[in-house]
């Protein structure tokens, strides 16, 4: 499990603290079956290689830009028809919209199929990126956004 990156930015470990604030949340419940797990339409092949080889090791990420892409048209999908997030995300002033107005029923699904893939998503992006993530908008905004959610 790539859970602890201490090269990442703070933000990165205040994402981790939600994650695990939700989890315990849930008594740490670990179900099965697609039911309790987060939609693959969308899903950058990244993870499912992660998922492949026993959630373990870093999956290659050859594309930054295809591999941004891609997790921001999964995690758009995986959102509640309430909650709009306009994509691309490469701006600062399109950030997604903080008003909840309706329930979180789709995605609230704890798990190791559930957030930890899209932890361990946003660590390989930022690990990926390293010294360019300070500046990398869509990146900052994706741990903003997922963090958001999970609180």
């Amino acid at each position: 499990m790539c859970l602890h990156a201490p090269s990442l930015l703070a933000q990165y470990t205040l994402l981790l603290s939600a994650f695990v604030h939700l989890e315990q949340s849930s008594s740490f419940m670990s179900s099965r079956g697609p039911v309790h797990s987060l939609g693959k339409k969308h899903q950058p092949e990244a993870v499912g290689w992660w998922i492949a080889h026993a959630r373990s090791g870093i999956p290659p990420l050859p594309d930054l830009s295809k591999y941004s892409t891609n997790f921001w048209a999964w995690w758009i999908t995986l959102q509640p028809t309430w909650k709009v997030i306009t994509a691309p995300l490469d701006l600062p002033t399109l950030l997604p919209s903080q008003e909840i107005a309706g329930s979180w029923h789709k995605i609230d699904k704890p798990g190791q199929n559930s957030f930890l893939s899209m932890i361990n998503a946003l660590n390989w992006w930022g690990k990926a990126c390293q010294d360019q993530c300070i500046d990398n908008v869509s990146w900052l905004a994706a741990i903003a956004d997922v963090q958001w959610v999970m609180e």
